[in-house]
């Protein structure tokens, strides 16, 4: 399985999940080789967890974003028993401005269960390469609820358009 197939695949979302802010359980993002085995953000940002089934696994879509400064994630996972394998990551940084994904190419299945980042991710497009869109939020004065969730239903492909494998090309 490549995270393209999974980007390109129908998807049956489990829960849509309510915009929240502040500390998340463990269980929300858990991830085993991490020091306090989850993913944790700061306080000051707001985030939804999206469950959907696609291609006979369940997955984990966590959108996040900064209330203060730009700076905006959604962490693309599969389940693996109690645990998450990181598949991407679709990023934007006030201090390095441009969109730009992490994300595990080849086989999915190889990828090590538990950690954020590896060290095989490829980040796309390349740092210092020309980036299509700097602008952090299209069509909008500021990131909120309804934007972030609409950026990542765009980049993993939430809507189920079909062969669409980078629907907004932010």
């Amino acid at each position: 399985m490549r995270v393209q197939d999974i980007i390109k695949a129908y998807k049956e979302i489990i829960d849509w999940g309510k915009p929240q802010q502040g500390t998340m359980a463990a269980s929300i993002f858990p991830l085993s080789k991490r020091k306090r085995q989850s993913l944790k953000l700061g306080s000051r940002y707001r985030w939804r967890l999206v469950k959907f089934q696609a291609l006979e696994r369940s997955f984990r879509l966590l959108i996040a974003y900064h209330t203060l400064f730009d700076n905006y994630e959604a962490y693309l996972a599969v389940e693996v028993g109690q645990d998450l394998c990181v598949l991407a990551s679709y990023s934007y940084h006030g201090t390095h401005p441009g969109w730009h994904m992490h994300v595990g190419c080849g086989d999915t299945n190889s990828l090590p269960v538990g950690v954020l980042r590896h060290p095989w991710f490829r980040r796309i497009p390349k740092a210092g390469k020309f980036v299509r869109n700097t602008k952090y939020v299209l069509g909008s004065d500021h990131m909120n609820d309804n934007v972030a969730l609409h950026i990542a239903a765009e980049r993993f492909n939430l809507h189920n358009r079909v062969n669409d494998l980078f629907a907004g090309r932010r």
